[in-house]
């Protein structure tokens, strides 16, 4: 059954993940202050730079509004699961970048129906650099081999793809925290191959993969993707905001 507690869960594993990757770039930290745990590297992209487990007042707004201002891109999260409120982070100045939809795949009598085989982790740096190329292909070639090197580093994060006869096709990055769900995130597809149902059949298969352990799929996507994982079975359980200053230059 989808519940708000669901919802709760799959923020969780959101959290874990995002600071399993800030831990994994080359100089990053992370602590804590009253109100919210943040990770910051001097590498300017998001996937470094953000706060999370923010428990707003006024005072933990001004602050974060502070340490945004100190950075080309500082990122806020925000939960619909987990805040009723974002008069403070408005008032502070901070903006809604990009409003992502939480959804969540649960297992049902039987089986999904399996049209190809994943590849694992053996080739996990290969995998890096192909999630590095899909998503940031306009970036310069050091700007993703940084990407590739996190991702890599991230080692409790399970890396599984499609192969299209010796060449990538597709490939996601899964995590597993609480035990009982998974988390899918970085979904890609190779362009040229986008349209033919390697991204389905994937979803296919990490679904397979979860319902051998009677675990929960969840994931967040764009709002234009909402329709296109409802295909694959998937259910909205909320959105997560992400927040940041209107001066910044946004890498999402």
């Amino acid at each position: 059954m989808i519940t708000s507690t669901l919802a709760e869960v799959a923020a969780a594993n959101l959290l874990a993940t995002y600071f399993t990757l800030g831990a994994a770039s080359p100089g990053s930290r992370i602590w804590h202050e009253p109100g919210f745990t943040a990770c910051f590297a001097e590498w300017e992209h998001p996937i470094c730079n953000f706060a999370a487990n923010v428990k707003l007042s006024s005072e933990v707004a001004s602050r974060l509004a502070q340490l945004a201002g100190e950075r080309p891109n500082f990122n806020v999260y925000t939960f619909d699961a987990l805040l009723s409120s974002h008069n403070c982070l408005e008032l502070a100045g901070f903006k809604v970048r990009t409003r992502l939809v939480q959804m969540a795949w649960e297992p049902e009598e039987f089986a999904p129906v399996v049209q190809r085989p994943l590849a694992h982790p053996e080739g996990r740096q290969e995998i890096a650099h192909f999630m590095a190329w899909q998503f940031f292909g306009n970036q310069t070639a050091d700007y993703r081999a940084r990407l590739a090197e996190t991702i890599v580093n991230a080692r409790d994060l399970e890396l599984v793809s499609f192969f299209h006869g010796r060449e990538l096709a597709a490939a996601a990055m899964l995590s597993c925290s609480p035990e009982e769900i998974l988390g899918v995130y970085n979904l890609c597809v190779k362009s040229s191959l986008r349209g033919r149902g390697w991204g389905r059949d994937l979803m296919l298969a990490i679904e397979a993969m979860a319902w051998q352990k009677h675990q929960t799929v969840i994931l967040q996507c764009d709002a234009s993707l909402k329709q296109w994982y409802a295909q694959v079975g998937f259910t909205q359980i909320g959105g997560v905001d992400i927040w940041g200053l209107p001066h910044e230059r946004s890498l999402l």
